[in-house]
């Protein structure tokens, strides 16, 4: 499916370096981040395809025997089956972790996993819970004055 959504974080920011004004700047620096939030989206254009075998006894009668019964004829199908759905508003709630690292002082590059739950109300159609499992791979650029540094 397609989602546009607005999505509000809370993180907190735990630095894994400690820079000293005596001590030639460092190139690298690692940030370790947790948080909270909650999000709304507009889900459209979504499919559902699903896709599946199943094996069919054929004249299994209640009478036979299991053995019989298992090594008469048996038709094996394979089914797909393919749907449009309608277009739905989605609403859920996560906690988040996540690493990063500073390149340069000003580009940090690192990633984000998200789990959550939520819902998905189908308009027409009853809501659905719905988890939320999001691995995420970003690049930041860091504004702002550089931070002088760590005073003894």
């Amino acid at each position: 499916s397609n989602e546009l959504n607005f999505e509000a974080t809370l993180n907190r920011k735990v630095r894994l370096y400690r820079q000293r004004c005596d001590v030639r700047k460092k190139l690298l620096k690692f940030n370790l981040y947790g948080g909270v939030g909650t999000n709304v989206g507009y889900a459209f254009g979504s499919q559902l395809n699903i896709q599946g075998a199943n094996a069919e006894q054929v004249e299994a009668n209640l009478s036979r025997s299991t053995e019989e019964i298992f090594t008469e004829d048996a038709i094996y199908s394979e089914g797909y089956e393919h749907y449009e759905q309608r277009d739905a508003f989605t609403q859920r709630v996560f906690a988040t972790t996540g690493l990063g690292m500073t390149i340069m002082e000003r580009l940090e590059v690192g990633m984000h996993l998200t789990r959550g739950v939520g819902y998905r109300a189908h308009f027409g159609a009853g809501a659905k819970m719905v988890n939320l499992h999001s691995l995420a791979f970003r690049a930041n650029w860091v504004f702002g004055k550089k931070r002088c540094c760590v005073k003894k």
